[in-house]
């Protein structure tokens, strides 16, 4: 006879499937609040090509609030904020449709961690009782705006581009096609061009997107994860046996939520398409 504990697991698994899917808030938060996954995953895919600096080895979270120098000034919540042991400051947002003036958005996060870096605009002097401008000479370091997104963005008018699935957008010259600066850093991680297949698996970087984009489909973890983090992520992180009774609950929500997105996300392509074919 089977235990009632078994049985339990059994039922949420059944419920909700045998891992979490990682694009909703509930799984995002849970994955990347780890320190040892969002090292991994900022090494291993977001700022893979970027390896002026070497491997990325400690990080430490940031609070993800950012307020403006008045009261009457708009603040920022992100996603999840962190500094890197080389100082960089990313910020890694989840966003599963194409929200109005997305990239605006992305502009003005990113132009928040830029502001931010500036010292406060005066002190009070110990010798006269007014402001003393601080010293600064914009030493800046780079930031980073890292959307994970789950629709198309990354397309272009040529077939490579509809292949690419990480891009690092900066600041550069139109005409000599030079970089101006690498202070501002869009990194775009384009989950639907992700085509890979279980079998095609090879680096850590595909392990990692085939888990973004499938782990909620799955029934078992895939056999070309070999990596010791990842199989953490899948047995610890991801398995929803694993959830208490408060988490169940939280998770439930947060998949309503995500399917109702995909819902209004879907209908809305097919108004457009529908449209277009009246036409």
């Amino acid at each position: 006879m089977k235990k009632k504990k078994d049985i339990d697991r059994q039922k949420i698994e059944k419920t909700l499937g045998v891992f979490i899917n990682p694009k909703t808030d509930f799984g995002f938060h849970r994955v990347f609040s780890r320190p040892d996954m969002m090292k991994s995953f900022l090494n291993e895919v977001a700022l893979s090509e970027e390896k002026t600096g070497g491997q990325i080895t400690s990080i430490s979270y940031l609070p993800p609030e950012h307020f403006g120098e008045t009261e009457g000034e708009r603040h920022v919540i992100f996603d999840t904020r962190c500094k890197t042991n080389e100082g960089k400051d990313v910020v890694v947002e989840m966003q599963n449709a194409h929200s109005m003036n997305f990239v605006n958005r992305l502009i003005f996060y990113i132009s928040c961690l830029i502001r931010s870096q500036a010292p406060p605009r005066g002190r009070k002097s110990k010798e006269k009782d007014r402001e003393k401008p601080a010293e600064w000479h914009y030493n800046l370091t780079p930031v980073y705006i890292v959307a994970i997104v789950n629709f198309p963005m990354l397309e272009g008018k040529d077939e490579e581009s509809k292949n690419i699935v990480t891009d690092c957008i900066q600041l550069m010259s139109v005409k000599t096609k030079q970089r101006f600066s690498d202070m501002l850093n869009f990194v775009i991680v384009d989950l639907i061009n992700f085509n890979k297949t279980e079998s095609e698996l090879e680096t850590v970087q595909d392990c990692w997107l085939y888990t973004l984009k499938h782990a909620e489909t799955l029934e078992k973890r895939p056999e070309k994860i070999r990596d010791k983090l990842l199989i953490d992520l899948y047995d610890e992180i991801l398995r929803t046996q694993k959830l208490t009774q408060e988490e169940i609950e939280t998770y439930k929500n947060s998949v309503m939520e995500f399917e109702k997105l995909s819902f209004f996300t879907d209908y809305s392509k097919m108004e457009g398409r529908n449209e277009a074919y009246a036409q």
